[in-house]
């Protein structure tokens, strides 16, 4: 990126995109940048790496939390999307009461065994999809 466009970037109101859906109308304002906040479960640390160096440079914030904190970490956080490991025990379950409980997140539970990913979008009523992980559409997912 050109100096220039760094100046103006530094310069813009930053709303976390949740609050981009309360005040549609500054989305289109040249000087607003909706900042996406993404809470990541536990992975490992190349796994993290790796969804990490995918979300870089996408206008999102990544926060990192421990399943065990994770719908607590949600409350304080409120994250747009809550990234979580499908091949954990009771991933499914854990993403689809997340899912429920917060209707207006999208949460994605990411298998590290597979590439595959479970999608709830926003306003799902816990149903999901199946998705191929891969990165462009992760990214997709996220940032959408």
């Amino acid at each position: 990126r050109s100096s220039g466009t760094s100046a103006r970037r530094s310069a813009r109101t930053i709303l976390p995109g949740h609050l981009s859906d309360t005040y549609p109308h500054l989305d289109h304002a040249p000087e607003v940048l909706v900042v996406r906040k993404v809470l990541m479960g536990n992975f490992g640390p190349l796994v993290r790496a790796g969804l990490d160096d995918i979300l870089r440079g996408r206008d999102v914030q990544v926060l990192h939390g421990q399943d065990r904190t994770l719908l607590d970490e949600v409350a304080v956080q409120m994250p747009d999307v809550v990234v979580i490991d499908l091949d954990r025990v009771e991933a499914t379950a854990l993403a689809t009461h997340i899912a429920t409980g917060y209707p207006s997140l999208t949460v994605v539970a990411c298998s590290t065994e597979r590439p595959m990913m479970q999608v709830f979008p926003p306003f799902g009523d816990g149903d999901s999809y199946v998705s191929e992980l891969r990165p462009d559409l992760f990214a997709d997912v996220v940032t959408t």
